[in-house]
C-alpha cells in the first residue's frame, strides 16, 4: 500500500472523528483499517483479538460501542465512507470495504441507505464540485450506485419545478423535494461530463447511464411508481413536467457534445415510456429542441467528407447529401421526432400554432443539413396533418419568408433545395395571398436578373 492511499484513508478517518467529536473514533478506525489492509489481519481469529480496545491500553472503546457512536452521526459520517468506497486508488476504496462491512453487520446495519438516502445524495452532490478530483470521481461513482431503483417519493416527494427562478428559492428555503434533487442530480451529471479531468468524465459516463434509466423510470406511466396510489399516483406526470423542460433548456443546449448526447438519449427514453397526455404541453419546444439537435450529435467528419469527397461535383455532392440524410432517418432520434410529429394533430389549435412558431425559429436558425432537412420534412408533415393552423397565423407568412430564403442559399440542383421548393409549395397554399403575391414578385426579379445576366 502506497504512502498517498494511506494519507488518504487516514484523512477520511479523521473527518468522520471530526464529525462525531470523539477521539477514540478515529484511532480505533485507524487501527482497524490497518488490520483490514492485509487478509492475515482482517481474518476472525486477529480481529477478535487485536481490535481497538485490546491495542489502545486505557481505552475500552470497542467495534459493538464503535457501531453504537457512529450510529448517532450516521448522516454526517455516511457519505464520507461512501465516497471513501468508491475512491480510484482500489487500495483504498479496498480498505474502506473492509472497513465498512467491519463496522456494518447483517444484524445491526446502521449505515442504512434507505434510512440516510436524502442526505446521502445531497451530500454526493455537494461532493461533485469538490476542488479535490478523487472525490469528484467517488462522489460520482457513488451516485451511480445509489440512485438505481428509486422513485419519486425517495427523492422527496412534492411538486413539480419548472422554472430556474423556482428552484433557487427552494433551495434557499432549505425545502428539497425531488424535483430539486433530480434537477440538481441532471445539472451535476452535465459537469461531470465536461470536467477538465478524464477520470471525473469517466465517471460521469457510468453517472450519467444510471441517471438515464433513473429519469425514464420516473417518468415511465406503467412502472410501479407511476402507477402506485396516493402520494404516488401522479409521480409520472410530476417527473415528466420537471426532467423534459429542464433538459430542453439545459442539456440540449450546452456546449459539451457528450451532454447534448445524455440529454437526447434521455428525452428519447422518455418519450418512449411516457403517456401522450403528460407530452403535449412541451411538444413545441420539443420539436425544435430534438430538430435542432440532429445536427449536433452528427460526427463533424461527415461534413468533412462531403467538402471534400465531392471534388465539385454536383452529382457526388448529391450522393454524399442523400447518404447522410439516410444515416439520419435511420436514427433512433428521428423515429422519436416522427413519433412527436404524429402528436401535433391531437392538441388544439393554439398549441399547433406554436409548433408553427417554433418550426419557423428552427428553420431560420438551422445550420446542419440533417436539421434543415428533417424541419422540411416536418413542415411539410404539420401542413398535410394541420392545415387549419396555418389559417390566419402570423407565422404561416415568416415560415413562406424563410423558406423562399433558404432556397435562394442553396446550390442549384442540390437535394436540399429540391426539398424546400417542394415545401414552399405547400406552405403557399395556406398563407395569405398577399405573402404569396410578394414571394412571386420576388422570384420573378431573381429569374429576370439571373437571365440577363447569363
Amino acid at each position: 500500500m502506497e504512502e498517498s492511499d494511506i494519507l488518504m484513508v487516514l484523512r477520511t478517518l479523521m473527518n468522520i472523528a471530526n464529525e462525531t467529536n470523539i477521539a477514540d473514533v478515529f484511532y480505533v478506525l485507524a487501527i482497524s483499517s490497518v488490520l483490514a489492509s492485509n487478509q492475515f489481519w482482517f481474518s476472525p481469529w486477529c480481529r477478535e483479538r487485536f481490535q481497538g480496545f485490546h491495542l489502545m491500553r486505557g481505552y475500552w472503546l470497542d467495534i459493538r460501542q464503535l457501531r453504537g457512536i457512529l450510529a448517532l452521526h450516521a448522516h454526517k459520517v455516511l457519505p464520507m465512507f461512501f465516497v471513501a468506497r468508491y475512491d480510484p486508488d482500489t487500495s483504498t476504496s479496498a480498505i474502506m470495504n473492509k472497513l465498512w462491512s467491519t463496522l456494518t453487520s447483517p444484524d445491526n446495519d446502521f449505515f442504512s441507505i434507505s434510512a440516510h438516502f436524502l442526505p446521502l445524495v445531497d451530500q454526493l452532490m455537494e461532493n461533485t464540485t469538490s476542488k479535490l478530483w478523487k472525490t469528484r470521481v467517488g462522489s460520482c461513482r457513488a451516485l451511480s450506485d445509489v440512485i438505481i431503483g428509486k422513485n419519486w417519493v425517495d427523492f422527496g416527494g412534492g411538486n413539480s419545478i419548472i422554472d430556474d427562478d423556482e428552484i433557487i428559492l427552494e433551495q434557499s428555503l432549505a425545502c428539497k423535494c425531488a424535483s430539486t434533487r433530480i434537477t440538481r442530480l441532471i445539472r451535476v451529471t452535465i459537469r461531470s461530463l465536461d470536467d477538465i479531468r478524464v477520470n471525473v468524465r469517466e465517471a460521469g459516463e457510468s453517472l450519467s447511464k444510471s441517471l438515464k434509466n433513473l429519469l425514464i423510470n420516473l417518468c415511465d406511466s406503467s412502472s410501479a411508481h407511476g402507477s402506485g396510489q396516493n402520494n404516488e399516483s401522479q409521480s409520472d406526470e410530476l417527473a415528466t413536467a420537471t426532467c423534459i423542460p429542464y433538459l430542453i433548456k439545459k442539456g440540449l443546449n450546452h456546449s459539451c457534445i457528450e451532454a447534448t448526447i445524455f440529454s437526447v438519449s434521455c428525452l428519447v427514453g422518455i418519450v418512449d415510456v411516457c403517456r401522450p397526455k403528460l407530452i403535449e404541453p412541451f411538444i413545441p419546444a420539443l420539436i425544435e429542441s430534438l430538430l435542432m439537435a440532429l445536427s449536433g450529435i452528427e460526427p463533424g467528419l461527415l461534413n468533412h467528407l462531403q467538402a471534400r469527397a465531392a471534388g465539385g461535383s454536383i452529382e457526388s455532392e448529391r450522393e454524399v447529401e442523400h447518404l447522410r440524410l439516410k444515416l439520419a432517418d435511420n436514427s433512433s432520434l428521428s423515429s422519436v421526432i416522427s413519433k412527436v410529429l404524429n402528436m401535433v394533430p391531437e392538441l388544439d389549435v393554439e398549441l399547433q400554432r406554436l409548433v408553427i412558431f417554433h418550426l419557423d425559429k428552427s428553420l431560420r436558425s438551422a445550420v446542419g443539413l440533417t436539421t434543415r432537412s428533417a424541419v422540411t420534412d416536418a413542415i411539410i408533415s404539420i401542413a398535410t396533418k394541420c392545415p387549419d393552423a396555418f389559417i390566419m397565423n402570423p407565422s404561416t407568412s415568416r415560415l413562406l419568408n424563410a423558406i423562399y430564403s433558404a432556397i435562394n442559399q442553396e446550390k442549384k440542383d442540390t437535394l436540399m433545395r429540391g426539398k424546400f421548393s417542394y415545401a414552399i409549395g405547400f406552405i403557399a397554399n395556406l398563407a395569405p395571398t398577399k405573402t404569396v403575391r410578394s414571394i412571386a414578385v420576388k422570384a420573378c426579379d431573381s429569374y429576370l436578373e439571373n437571365s440577363d445576366s447569363e
